[in-house]
């Protein structure tokens, strides 16, 4: 199985700047063929 982990500085309190942050990491990832993609567990909700 080929992982993934992505980290990020957060943006407390607003989600959407965390989202297009983390957007372009994803799809890296699908392209390097990661079939489970790691993110913090306050990656949408901070």
């Amino acid at each position: 199985m080929r992982l993934a982990c992505i980290q990020h500085d957060l943006v407390w309190e607003d989600p959407k700047p965390n989202f297009q942050l983390i957007t372009p990491k994803v799809e890296c990832a699908i392209e390097a063929k990661s079939q489970l993609v790691v993110l913090s567990e306050l990656v949408l909700i901070a």
